[in-house]
């Protein structure tokens, strides 16, 4: 017999079912990085806003402060999570079930979308956890004279010091730090 008589199947050849493989592979890695980048930059949003509220120890309310003021109307633009650092994000991470159970009250929302974000911020915390080396570096700064002051403000106008992260903040707090 020669080659023209038999019958070979090249659909899908071999090449064809590699590419199409490369093309799956990759299609899959896309999604995962922008679930990646969609759940950093939501992070991002609620680290903004629970910063001054619910992250800052009382020694670092003023260091804040004197962050909002140098930054004047740039601030608006520029997220606080470029100028604070992992220890806050555990803050964060620590506070995150609970302040998304409040947000979803409904338990079939509860396990479509908590589920996959507590996931993605374990994976996070087990990295942070293997690289705490390089992201949780020992070393930390008294006030300087700015931030001094106004916390010696703080304590003059309201008679106390600062309360911790996740106590209740009071109005006259909130004035404070905005």
């Amino acid at each position: 017999t020669s080659l023209d008589e038999v019958e070979v199947s090249t659909e899908p050849s071999a090449s064809g079912e590699h590419e199409e493989a490369k093309e799956d592979e990759q299609q899959a890695r896309e999604r995962r990085n922008k679930e990646w980048r969609d759940m950093a930059k939501g992070i991002c949003q609620l680290f903004d806003q629970a910063l001054p509220f619910r992250l800052l120890y009382p020694s670092e309310q003023s260091q804040f402060q004197v962050l909002l003021d140098q930054m004047g109307e740039s601030r608006k633009k520029v997220s606080l999570s470029n100028f604070y650092g992992c220890a806050h994000l555990l803050r964060l991470a620590c506070q995150l079930p609970m302040l998304l159970l409040n947000q979803y009250q409904d338990e079939d929302l509860q396990q479509v979308v908590l589920k996959p974000i507590l996931a993605k911020m374990n994976d996070l915390l087990r990295f942070l956890q293997s690289h705490q080396d390089r992201y949780f570096p020992q070393r930390f700064r008294k006030n300087n004279e700015a931030e001094e002051k106004l916390e010696q403000k703080w304590i003059k106008r309201y008679g106390k010091k600062r309360s911790a992260p996740g106590d209740t903040v009071s109005e006259s707090s909130k004035e404070a730090v905005q």
